[in-house]
């Protein structure tokens, strides 16, 4: 049984594209899968264009026609890396006399949707904490007071980091914290986040390292 044919592409740009894979692996020294993508890139963009348009001699409007095509079946994430590849290979023909110019420079790159950032609903919350309180132990005490100023008071990581233990000691039902920006806020200190902190200071305070830390939750690595 015959293998599947190749896509059918101008004998010039099967050259170059050869020529440039060659030189790929011999000056990066690139695995045999980043050498077969950039091939599958580079065909893809050949038979892309008309059978009339080698890829060598493409213009910039070629490749924005080439972008176009690829961004209606792939990801930005996708599109960014074949027009990477394309980006290389028309360096590489401007490198060794094959065209004057390089048409890439003239093409931006896909914008890439930003991730948001994802939440835990309240029944993971719930069932975090649900958890944290059936251990015991002073990683677990230290965990249940940390998640209740975390998600029932709303501190952020940072600003939990940096929080000292005098603080708590006072009692108080509302902080106030510089957050981001130098902005001072007001936290307030739900009545189960006093009860887990104070509990977690009853563990603290019987270890001579974590003790001697100014921190609500001292590095054990680093207490100071």
């Amino acid at each position: 049984m015959r293998g599947a044919s190749k896509p059918l592409i101008s004998p010039q740009d099967r050259q170059w594209i050869n020529l440039f894979l060659v030189a790929m692996r011999a000056e990066r020294g690139l695995a045999a899968n980043t050498i077969l993508a950039y091939e599958r890139d580079l065909i893809s963009a050949a038979t892309a264009l008309p059978k009339t348009q080698p890829l060598i001699t493409a213009t910039a409007s070629d490749l924005r026609h080439i972008l176009k095509i690829w961004a209606a079946d792939l990801t930005a994430k996708s599109v960014a890396r074949k027009l990477s590849a394309l980006r290389q290979f028309m360096s590489f023909l401007v490198g060794e006399g094959q065209r004057p110019d390089d048409p890439t420079q003239h093409l931006d790159a896909p914008k890439q949707q930003k991730s948001l950032p994802k939440s835990l609903e309240e029944a993971d919350i719930l069932q975090l904490l649900s958890c944290a309180q059936d251990d015991d132990s002073t990683d677990g005490v230290r965990l249940i007071a940390m998640l209740e100023l975390l998600y029932g008071a709303g501190f952020r990581v940072s600003e939990l980091l940096q929080l000292q233990a005098h603080v708590f000691q006072r009692r108080n039902d509302h902080l106030t914290i510089r957050g981001k920006g130098g902005k001072d806020r007001v936290v307030m200190i739900t009545p189960a986040a006093q009860q887990a902190v104070d509990r977690w200071l009853e563990q603290r305070d019987q270890n001579g390292e974590t003790l001697a830390s100014k921190f609500l939750f001292p590095d054990p690595k680093n207490p100071d």
